[in-house]
């Protein structure tokens, strides 16, 4: 009988202990609520003055300029065999609130036959820079700590090309023809 007395004394005093924390415990909870603003950084990225809405890829068909034609007065707004020339890449983060990684992807697969890149220029730096093996240009735009990209931050790449003038590859191919060069650019956030 004492046993039973000393288990059942045990369970009523565990049980009054239970009672008595319940409304301790609960004491200490509170719950905050609160409106918060959170500001998103701008994303204002433009390349050859078309300006880009997301950071995937895109596809631009810059405008050819041809320096070297020995046949222009026959065939005006045509490649031709023989000929060379540049175009301009411009990549504008004016105004942008992150720092930006970028690749362009030349695809010199993608280049009509006969056709090939011979250098590129990062206009007011440096010249005559060779293409690396895979054609790619790999750069980050670095955003100052609290400041927006400028106008000090925009690219300026001339590539230039040459149309070699081989018998096997003799074709004129219009200017505004889907067949000239395309070139694919990756934008996105630096984490």
């Amino acid at each position: 009988m004492q046993k039973s007395s000393k288990k059942l004394i045990v369970l009523a005093i565990i049980v009054l202990m239970a009672t008595l924390s319940y409304d301790t415990f609960s004491r200490y909870y509170s719950i905050y609520m609160n409106d918060s603003n959170l500001k998103l950084a701008p994303w204002r990225i433009s390349v050859n003055n078309k300006k880009i809405t997301t950071s995937e890829n895109i596809t631009v068909k810059p405008d050819l300029i041809v320096v070297t034609d020995s046949t222009t007065e026959r065939y005006q707004n045509k490649l031709v065999p023989g000929c060379s020339g540049y175009f301009d890449l411009i990549i504008d983060p004016t105004g942008t609130g992150v720092s930006v990684d970028y690749i362009i992807d030349f695809k010199p697969e993608k280049l009509p036959g006969g056709m090939e890149y011979i250098k590129y220029d990062i206009i007011g730096e440096t010249t005559d820079n060779v293409f690396p093996e895979n054609y790619k240009i790999i750069g980050n735009m670095k955003l100052s700590e609290g400041n927006l990209l400028d106008s000090n931050d925009i690219l300026k790449y001339r590539i230039y090309w040459n149309y070699k003038d081989d018998d096997e590859l003799n074709k004129v191919i219009p200017m505004n023809n889907e067949e000239g060069i395309m070139v694919s650019i990756s934008l996105k956030q630096s984490i």
